[in-house]
């Protein structure tokens, strides 16, 4: 499994997994890690431009039903990119109550 390094606490604890829809907990220090969000604005219109032009192809080479099974091609391994490349940013902590102060 591919881990990137969190913002917060520079540990290799961040699951690109997690980051691929939308947001992850740092394994070491409980702080939810997304994708920040200029990133987010410069991936998705190329995501969706990608996604439409190679449907349209495959649709028109091959017939409706292999573009409907190409749709998750570029869509996965754009957001695999978008996940693993861009940076990161941390928006507060996980706050677990304790064990004693709960009863």
């Amino acid at each position: 499994m591919t881990h990137r390094t969190c913002p917060k606490c520079s540990r290799l604890s961040v699951s690109v997994k997690d980051l691929l829809f939308d947001e992850a907990t740092c394994l070491a220090c409980s702080t939810i890690i997304k994708i920040h969000p200029l990133a987010r604005a410069f991936w998705w219109p190329i995501i969706a431009a990608t996604t439409v032009t190679s449907t349209f192809f495959v649709g028109r080479a091959f017939g409706f039903y292999a573009a409907v099974l190409w749709l998750s091609f570029p869509v996965g391994s754009l957001c695999h990119l978008r996940a693993t490349l861009s940076p990161l940013s941390f928006t507060y902590e996980l706050d677990w109550p304790d064990a004693d102060s709960a009863h």
